[in-house]
């Protein structure tokens, strides 16, 4: 699977997650999205006048699918709105950028993204090629691959048993050792 259709699938599993972990009191306080009219495709809708990140993504898919760029951006934008701390979203602006050899659009976009953590391993990505070889370029690298380091030790504290389980929590009583 190449590095688009990956980042493709991570956007949709964000929408869904999105939607599920919104809880029913959001989903009331949230404005329904409503269908087109009957004459209107759905490559035709609006991106700012969408709430439904699902339903942005599936446009999204589909100017991506046209490599139509810009309006891939423009969909990006609307989700970033939606969803302002996800960091694949603002990796999916720059790449729009990238696409479209905007490179000062494309290095703003991805400037902020190491310091808040992110370790995307952008020179692995085809569609930035157009971002290369700039010492920008080599910087947002360098940031990037450092994120992606272990940071501080570690050590063994337990060994469980070799056999399968489904283990969705492990507790440590100190008082009891165990």
């Amino acid at each position: 699977m190449s590095n688009h259709a990956t980042s493709l699938l991570l956007l949709a599993t964000l929408g869904i997650f999105s939607l599920v972990a919104s809880g029913a009191a959001h989903a009331q306080s949230a404005p329904i999205a409503t269908p087109a009219p009957a004459g209107e495709a759905a490559a035709d809708k609006d991106p700012a006048a969408l709430t439904s990140v699902p339903e942005l993504i599936v446009l999204a898919e589909a100017a991506a699918g046209k490599q139509d760029w810009d309006r891939y951006g423009r969909i990006m934008q609307r989700v970033a709105q939606l969803r302002p701390y996800a960091g694949n979203i603002q990796l999916e602006i720059a790449a729009s950028h990238a696409l479209r050899n905007d490179k000062t659009s494309g290095y703003n976009a991805l400037m902020p993204l190491p310091g808040q953590g992110y370790g995307f391993a952008i020179e692995e990505d085809e569609r930035f090629k157009n971002l290369q070889g700039t010492q920008v370029w080599d910087y947002l690298v360098e940031k990037f691959s450092d994120n992606r380091k272990p940071v501080g030790g570690g050590r063994v504290l337990a060994t469980l048993p070799k056999q399968d389980l489904l283990i969705e929590s492990i507790a440590w009583d100190p008082a009891r050792k165990g």
